[in-house]
């Protein structure tokens, strides 16, 4: 499995996480929501209130119209009667309601039977009897009835009214305590969720960065023993896996096995030189511009290569997590990138100077030439050496915080630099024997040349790998980026459905248990205002059409939170439905500007 296959796996289950708490407060919204399944049984307890206290369902209306026929004259009886007629229409539209209501059984059961038997006799009693009585001017046999048989039906109706009060008073408050059980469970369940996912994710990120950790030992231990006194180059990296790194471990094996190549004929030919005795007369200058050269060249790597752990040491303590660590290793990959392309330069330069140097050989007498072979061969391991120490530094900036073992390798540089010129001093005294050996330094001139131009491929090639690699940290770069949009407007859809929910949760206990804050305060505000929300989507165009529905949302809230300080939540209902309306309106559009913003963020 590749790295960057592992991060994308870790980014799916962050959003996997997100999405699963989402859901959970989804569905825990969805059962305490205004016109759910427990808020519509609260809503049928209270119309059953409101039907007892005042009438249709409670005949108090109609007792009082009775002690008004027993007072009354002739000319207010019919308004009486069709006051009386009214009034048991409205009582039985409300049965008919009640019949098909989802009312509890025991309440619907009492209003349908006993609560209706004892009103529809109060009705059959007025109209048959106790009115006829009144018209005919039976005063007396009318209030027998009112004070008898009719207060004895009223009394019943009151007893079962009081009963249903109390039960409606219990079914309601049941209802709440269900609500308010299913809100805890809904967080708990939440919490939990949340916490399954985090700790998945922690796991999978700790497994991750395990077996990253684990191949960079093993690019420390190679450069160590590159680095050492005896500079051991048959040590090489073990491939076990398919990712990047071990593609990046393959390419490092090739290039050790041309250094070792090229490491072994130069210690060939440091023999052949240390066998030369003649002293150099006509080209001592030239060899003395090339002595400098090489100099100038060591310190110049020795700088390249402080420069270069100074930078390593800073980048390896700005690392805090993932997407820095992709950051800081693409810069190192393109530095060495351009530092592989200049080595390329280097050693196409080589080629051109050896190539320069076989020329003016071929020019001059056959001792000239033999001359200008050994100093072609001097150069030739002088830069063959400073290009060990920058391959060094290469496997240093590979190595992490460990390429203050590239000290080592410059150390080793400064050390040819001097074998090397204690062989010119050395050349310069044997001048007669170089000449006697002009052919075989003119071969090994060709050879070397050679040796260059397959480094000089190998290099490359290796140049090909590190530009895959580039690729493939910037395209994991970018998918962390994008995977970051997302969880950024999700949280933070979140964190407003949690701020709606309180509201509404206010509302129903009639109580603000947490603080409202405006719409500057809240932390959406604070994320799109201040926060890593500005710094992520400031530029996208849908980023200022946030700012509206968000307040908007927070406006209304407070208007409807107004009446639990005031004592009138009741009052206000219809108002404070309204204003809840708005609020879910604005909240989807809110939620919509925030999907736009990723999208437009995506596209950059």
């Amino acid at each position: 499995m590749t790295i960057k296959l592992r991060l994308i796996i870790s980014a799916f289950i962050s959003s996997l996480v997100v999405i699963l708490v989402i859901g959970v407060s989804f569905m825990t919204i969805q059962t305490v929501q205004i016109k759910g399944n427990l808020y519509e049984k609260i809503i049928l307890s209270k119309d059953l209130l409101a039907d007892i206290l005042p009438p249709p369902e409670y005949i108090l209306e109609t007792r009082l119209v009775t002690y008004e026929l027993l007072n009354s004259t002739p000319e207010q009886i019919s308004t009486l009667k069709a006051k009386l007629d009214a009034l048991k229409k409205d009582f039985t539209d409300r049965q008919s309601y009640w019949d098909q209501s989802n009312l509890e059984s025991r309440m619907k059961n009492l209003v349908l039977k006993e609560i209706k038997n004892s009103a529809l006799s109060y009705f059959d009693l007025t109209e048959k009897k106790f009115i006829p009585a009144i018209e005919k001017g039976n005063i007396q046999e009318a209030r027998a009835l009112l004070e008898g048989d009719l207060q004895k039906y009223y009394d019943i109706h009151r007893q079962y009214i009081d009963q249903l009060v109390i039960m409606a008073n219990q079914q309601a408050e049941a209802d709440e305590n269900i609500s308010n059980d299913a809100l805890q469970k809904g967080f708990a369940t939440m919490a939990l969720t949340a916490l399954i996912g985090i700790i998945i994710l922690l796991a999978a990120l700790g497994f991750t960065n395990t077996i990253i950790l684990k191949n960079i030992n093993r690019l420390k231990t190679i450069a160590a023993s590159l680095a050492s006194e005896q500079g051991d180059l048959s040590s090489r990296l073990p491939i076990e896996s398919q990712d990047e790194i071990a593609q990046t471990s393959q390419n490092f094996n090739r290039l050790f096995d041309k250094f070792e190549q090229i490491v072994h004929l130069a210690q060939l030919e440091e023999c052949k030189i240390k066998e030369a005795h003649t002293e150099i007369n006509q080209h001592m200058a030239h060899s003395q511009l090339m002595i400098s050269l090489t100099d100038l060249m060591s310190e110049g790597a020795i700088h390249g290569s402080t420069d270069i752990q100074q930078t390593m040491q800073t980048t390896i303590e700005t690392l805090q997590n993932i997407l820095q660590l992709n950051d800081k290793t693409s810069l190192v990959v393109k530095n060495v990138h351009q530092n592989t392309d200049q080595i390329i330069g280097a050693m196409e330069h080589i080629v051109e100077r050896i190539d320069d140097t076989r020329k003016n050989a071929d020019s001059v007498t056959h001792s000239t030439d033999e001359i200008a072979q050994v100093i072609a061969l001097i150069k030739d391991i002088s830069d063959q050496t400073n290009l060990l120490a920058l391959n060094a530094a290469i496997e240093a900036a590979r190595a992490g915080e460990h390429g203050r073992g590239f000290a080592v390798v410059a150390d080793e540089v400064r050390k040819l630099a001097e074998r090397t010129q204690k062989a010119t001093a050395e050349v310069e005294a044997t001048i007669n024997i170089l000449k006697q050996n002009a052919e075989t330094m003119v071969e090994s001139s060709e050879s070397t040349e050679v040796y260059v131009k397959d480094s000089v491929l190998q290099v490359d090639l290796f140049r090909q790998a590190l530009s895959e690699l580039t690729d493939n940290a910037d395209a994991i770069r970018q998918e962390n980026l994008l995977i970051s949009y997302d969880i950024f407007i999700e949280l933070a859809k979140l964190d407003h459905i949690i701020f709606k929910l309180n509201a509404y949760n206010a509302i129903f206990h009639n109580e603000e248990k947490t603080t409202f804050r405006d719409h500057h305060q809240c932390r959406l505000g604070k994320w799109y205002e201040h926060g890593d929300g500005k710094k992520a989507f400031e530029n996208v165009p849908s980023y200022a059409l946030l700012a509206s529905p968000h307040q908007n949302v927070h406006d209304k809230i407070y208007a409807s939170l107004a009446c639990i300080k005031n004592n009138n939540c009741v009052e206000k209902s219809e108002e404070i439905l309204n204003n809840f309306k708005i609020v879910e309106t604005k909240s989807k559009e809110l939620f919509t500007i925030l999907d736009h913003m990723v999208e437009e963020a995506k596209r950059g």
